[in-house]
């Protein structure tokens, strides 16, 4: 008998090895695009399977969705190939597979993860909203799908309030004393520092923030704990918190605004300072200042000008109908100097958001201010000019992940020199400012540094020559030899080596007295490329070489310049304002906290 005479007769010989089948599929693809052979619909099926048919004989079966050729028997696996791309030409049509047990508990720890990473309240996913945004990334990445069946069902992710604040508290109470273990053997090894936030939040709800290194040089700030309290009480809960840790309250560094006795070794805030010079340079009266009637004078009129506008934005924040509608937005500020950030927003306001902001004041009580401010746009850009660098200044010293407390000197510096040009222009409203904000720098500068901040500079080893620049010979060799003292504590350090490197007379190193001076000698003549520098990486690599000078490193350089991190705390982008994460209970952000910091020591 003569074979078929088809073109595809391979493609009828059955089950042939998959290999041969593509090869065969492709063929059948060359001559469905040569119009050798035709499709035909296939009745009792989907309209986008077709049947490959040349003359009378049915080859096989296309699929005109995926693009695919299937067996003319392919039976039960047609079937779940015609539902799987029915899927995929609308979902909503397959029952929705089924969210097992375990992917739950997953998609929880998520969600708590996400909570805790922003300590973001949890109605910002006890929405329908968030729900449906999970949908939607469900049905885009629903290439992964089970055939027959549709997305699962985003609803059966979403856990309910009850679950979160269960699985928040299961497991801050599982791992809370491993990470109060942890902490304390770090502070007992390398030293470290406490912070104290008290203006971030209402109702004097203080956040304590310990800062330290571990053994490998990694920085880190754990948030510990929050406790709403007063003025006269805020040294309760900080003396609880270091019983604690079982750290010593008057060895420890501790970051605050608020002075207190009781505080031995207080480093002020040096954020707070310069948000303090910007405030005062405008009100010299309250710290009398010695400064002439003229510049008292001038400073009060930008006073009264940055309070109108205060008022007539105040206005603007109570109308979002005309808030969301401006170039230039008045939302809250959450972020350093928010009086300059209010003057320069001012500033970028384009014609049409004046004609829109005067046609609301139009008969009402700010309306005359907002006319008057509209006049008084150069004063606006004098006061941005004397205080521009300010804002980018704080945000410098107000780093979680990185020392900061090297740059506090080198700041003030370049404030004071910025200062004193300003105040050098001829005679004007700008240098008059200037020459107040001067004295005032001048007046809490005296508050604010302390010899820590002189030590930090100096175990910065790119910049330490910039010490005797910034204090002068007579100061300088006084902080030299406080610095001395204090690495001569540092005594008796071992230098851990590798097992394979052991040497019984290099193994263990004793910073003894004459070993420390050579030290401090190839110390102060170490060079420092500039090129990729970072400070941690140097002391990191280098801390073999200067042991005594490395470990007392570890211990300043763990200090903040600035206690005014919750903002930092709750996410880089700032994404709940003041007036939301207000709402939020005291004993919850408390969990959060404590459960952040729990997954910044790798314990969960």
């Amino acid at each position: 008998m003569n074979p078929p005479t088809s073109a595809m007769y391979s493609a009828l010989q059955p089950a042939p090895p998959p290999k041969k089948r593509r090869l065969e599929y492709d063929n059948l693809r060359q001559l469905l695009e040569e119009g050798k052979v035709e499709l035909q619909p296939m009745k009792k099926s989907e309209t986008f399977v077709k049947w490959v048919v040349e003359g009378s004989s049915k080859l096989a079966v296309y699929c005109e969705v995926c693009k695919s050729f299937l067996s003319k028997n392919s039976g039960g696996s047609l079937t779940e190939h015609v539902r799987a791309c029915k899927a995929v030409l609308n979902p909503q049509l397959l029952p929705s597979v089924s969210v097992n047990h375990e992917q739950k508990k997953y998609f929880l720890e998520k969600t708590v993860d996400a909570i805790a990473k922003n300590l973001l309240p949890k109605s910002y996913v006890l929405n329908d909203g968030f729900t449906e945004c999970i949908q939607a990334a469900i049905n885009i990445g629903y290439n992964l799908k089970k055939s027959g069946f549709g997305p699962p069902n985003s609803s059966e992710l979403v856990a309910n309030e009850k679950a979160i604040d269960h699985s928040f508290t299961s497991r801050v109470d599982k791992h809370v004393e491993t990470l109060y273990a942890k902490l304390q053997e770090n502070l007992k090894a390398n030293g470290g520092a406490i912070s104290i936030d008290m203006k971030s939040l209402k109702d004097q709800c203080a956040c304590y923030i310990l800062h330290c290194f571990d053994a490998e040089w990694n920085f880190q700030a754990y948030p510990l704990d929050l406790f709403s309290c007063d003025d006269s009480n805020f040294l309760v809960p900080m003396q609880k918190l270091f019983t604690h840790l079982d750290i010593p309250v008057d060895e420890t560094p501790i970051v605050s605004d608020k002075d207190s006795k009781a505080i031995k070794q207080r480093i002020p805030c040096a954020a707070t300072v310069l948000e303090n010079v910007c405030e005062y340079s405008l009100t010299p009266k309250i710290l009398k200042l010695d400064l002439p009637a003229d510049v008292i004078k001038c400073a009060t009129n930008y006073l009264k000008l940055l309070t109108d506008l205060e008022d007539v934005v105040g206005d603007i924040r109570d109308a979002p109908t005309l808030n969301d509608k401006l170039d230039v937005s008045f939302k809250y500020e959450v972020k350093w100097m928010s009086q300059i950030i209010m003057v320069k927003k001012f500033l970028l306001s384009s014609s049409s958001d004046f004609e829109m902001i005067e046609d609301y004041f139009k008969g009402k009580n700010n309306g005359a201010k907002f006319n008057k401010l509209k006049t008084e746009r150069n004063s606006f850009k004098e006061f941005v000019d004397v205080f521009k660098p300010f804002p980018d200044a704080v945000k410098k010293l107000e780093s979680l992940n990185h020392p900061t407390l090297q740059f506090v000197l080198p700041t003030l510096d370049m404030l004071q020199k910025h200062l004193e040009t300003e105040s050098m222009l001829p005679n004007s409203s700008k240098s008059k400012l200037a020459k107040s904000a001067l004295a005032t720098m001048e007046h809490f500068k005296k508050v604010l540094i302390k010899p820590e901040h002189s030590f930090a500079l100096c175990l910065d080893p790119l910049n330490k020559a910039e010490l005797y620049k910034i204090l002068g010979a007579p100061v300088f060799q006084t902080i030299k030899q406080l610095f001395e003292k204090e690495i001569h504590k540092m005594d008796a350090i071992p230098i851990k080596e590798e097992a394979s490197e052991f040497n019984p007379f290099t193994s263990i190193n004793f910073s003894l007295p004459a070993a420390v001076e050579t030290e401090l000698s190839l110390y102060y003549c170490e060079k420092v490329d500039q090129k990729n520098y970072n400070i941690v990486t140097w002391w990191k690599n280098n801390a073999k070489r200067f042991p005594a000078i490395s470990h007392f490193a570890k211990r300043i350089l763990s200090i903040p310049a600035s206690c005014a991190l919750m903002d930092q705390i709750f996410g880089s982008l700032n994404a709940i304002n003041q007036v939301e994460r207000s709402e939020m209970k005291a004993e919850n952000l408390k969990i959060l906290v404590l459960y952040r910091s729990i997954c910044l020591a790798n314990l969960d």
